[in-house]
């Protein structure tokens, strides 16, 4: 782009911006948020990938404002806390995916809330991955419409049976739903239907498909184009998705012109990690991928689009940017009003917008991988200065002449390493003051007479205690054995009922039973990652047993009942909750799924 072409762009921001939506006489701006799962910043043909055909986004990159330094966290629930909330993940709870750490402490302000506080209608549609049951649900933290799958991904054991992004049942409102096609097809239909509800009023909306992220479910006619290109079949599967995602990107900018809607709406887009299929031709010369603290683990593309605005036209920000900075950004544009006291570690990208001078390159940010129960210090992390990128306090790398990472300064520059790493204890010490409270489910409320509790959730207080993790169905089906709490909340004293299951209520399965292979279904593409649908195994369960702090309870099974119901006299507080189902062959596992109800 010349530069004759970036002043005018500059020029007509600062006569265009000067007025943002805080004037009472404008209509506040709609908003919508497009997160996709697991595309990396090389998996845009915009940004270099030759193979992947995305020309939805490409339109989107070519039209928008776009910040080209923009990081994120390495996986999923701790970028999604941090859009959320516009603060460290750290800071408010969230550093895993599971084990009940992808809950943002119910005390926080989401998104969701600051717009829904200002008359906006809001919704989310896909991955919320911040929390299944109450009080962590997008309809508990402040969206009025919800139709997501559960958990991290379609078809890990939390969301609903078989579910593999084909033909799926979701959850619409928090209540079980059927829908027919492609994942994202659902997910953007269903968005769109709630923008022509509300077109009278302003609205938010955050559309979070769970594509490109497994299972690598897709029509065999959607990966032809890539296994024609000699690419392997997971990584035509993974570029399918993508493209289909792409595919309803131009359905809905189509709709929001189409309903006069697209001068007035924010439109940004951005993905939630780095890449999780690496390939030689999608690292757009990064180190890393998903879950990493190189480079290509957390910078990610992000595009803002507005018209009303002229927030558009092909121009990059190099400044140091994150993921953070969206919520205080949208508050400052949309004049959202919220409580003062509430300290963001995120900016506001107002000015920079407007073209103004910011102090962003003289920021500090921290992105961190803990996936641990409990956080630890210097525990896999890159702090972000300028040029630098400080990793796990030890290795040390000059961007501007090594954008790859590929030589550690460290040792010729230590001076720089000491005050990053001193800079590093300023944030940690700020962040971690919580860091051993939990947050957990509450049983007994009126707001959900019954709650899930499941081995996906399974907590161990000790970091060095590692058991076998329960995350996808196809673990459930394999039957592992493992163990662990559940911290949980009692709001009302009373007689509770446990109702333990080996397998969930809609598969209708008895707890003794097995349940068959699953290769493919209303597809041709066999199902990948945690798609995969190996036979059940069968245990020949004969007792359960139940433990809640010092109360136990051991009952023989009917091994052609589907579950076996345990009834506890619980007091109001926290407690610990504990199960296990005992085999003839001798062994003993945790009650994968347990649903909690208040006796009547």
């Amino acid at each position: 782009m010349k530069s004759d072409f970036k002043h005018l762009s500059m020029m007509l921001l600062a006569g265009f911006l000067l007025v943002s939506c805080n004037s009472k006489k404008e209509t506040p701006p709609n908003v919508i948020v497009i997160m996709t799962d697991d595309q990396g910043y090389g998996d845009i043909a915009a940004n270099g990938n030759a193979f992947v055909e995305t020309p939805n986004m490409d339109l989107l990159h070519s039209e928008s404002m776009r910040l080209e330094n923009f990081h994120v966290n390495p996986t999923c629930s701790p970028t999604r806390a941090q859009l959320m909330t516009g603060k460290y993940t750290h800071r408010v709870g969230v550093w895993h995916t599971v084990l009940g750490r992808e809950r943002i402490r119910k005390t926080e302000l989401t998104m969701a809330d600051a717009f829904s506080d200002n008359g906006y209608a809001t919704g989310i549609f896909g991955k919320w991955h911040l929390g299944d049951d109450y009080p962590f649900r997008p309809l508990d933290r402040g969206f009025q419409e919800s139709v997501i799958h559960k958990a991290g991904s379609v078809s890990q054991m939390v969301d609903y049976w078989d579910n593999d992004r084909m033909n799926d049942t979701y959850f619409h409102n928090n209540q079980p739903t059927k829908y027919s096609g492609f994942s994202a097809d659902v997910f953007f239909e269903e968005a769109i239907t709630f923008m022509k509800k509300n077109h009278n009023k302003p609205f938010f909306a955050y559309i979070a498909t769970s594509a490109p992220h497994g299972p690598n479910n897709v029509l065999q006619k959607w990966a032809d184009k890539y296994l024609n290109k000699e690419l392997n079949e997971n990584v035509s599967n993974f570029y399918a998705s993508i493209e289909r995602v792409d595919h309803n990107i131009g359905v809905l900018r189509d709709f929001l012109k189409e309903s006069k809607l697209e001068k007035n709406t924010i439109l940004i887009f951005l993905t939630d990690n780095g890449s999780a299929m690496p390939n030689n031709h999608n690292k757009a010369g990064m180190r890393g991928s998903k879950g990493s603290v190189y480079e290509g683990g957390h910078r990610v593309p992000c595009f803002i689009y507005w018209p009303e605005k002229n927030i558009m036209g092909d121009y990059a920000f190099h400044e140091l940017t994150s993921v953070m900075d969206l919520l205080p950004t949208f508050i400052d544009l949309c004049n959202l009003k919220v409580d003062d006291n509430i300290k963001f570690d995120g900016q506001s990208l107002k000015p920079l917008l407007l073209g103004k001078k910011t102090d962003l390159n003289e920021r500090y940010l921290l992105v961190e991988q803990q996936r641990l129960p409990t956080p630890v210090k210097w525990n896999t992390n890159a702090l972000i200065h300028k040029k630098w990128r400080l990793i796990n306090g030890k290795e040390l790398y000059d961007m501007e002449n090594d954008f790859a990472q590929k030589e550690d300064v460290a040792m010729q520059y230590p001076e720089i390493v000491k005050a990053l790493r001193k800079k590093y204890e300023e944030i940690w010490t700020d962040i971690s003051v919580n860091d051993n409270e939990y947050h957990p489910l509450i049983l007994g409320s009126t707001q959900a007479p019954e709650i899930l509790l499941t081995a996906q959730d399974w907590y161990w207080k000790n970091n060095n205690d590692k058991p076998n993790l329960i995350v996808g169905q196809s673990t459930v089906r394999e039957g592992k054995i493992s163990n662990g709490i559940w911290p949980v909340e009692i709001e009302k004293a009373g007689e509770y009922v446990f109702e333990l299951r080996r397998w969930p209520k809609e598969s209708g399965l008895s707890l003794n039973a097995t349940t068959p292979e699953i290769v493919s279904r209303d597809n041709d593409i066999e199902l990948k990652q945690w798609g995969e649908k190996p036979q059940g195994t069968i245990y020949n369960i004969t007792s359960a047993r139940i433990k809640i702090n010092g109360m136990e309870r051991l009952v023989d099974v009917n091994p052609s009942a589907q579950s076996v119901e345990i009834s506890m006299p619980l007091k109001k507080g926290l407690v610990d909750v504990q199960t296990w189902f005992y085999t003839n062959e001798g062994d003993a596992l945790g009650a994968y799924y347990v649903y909690v109800r208040l006796k009547e």
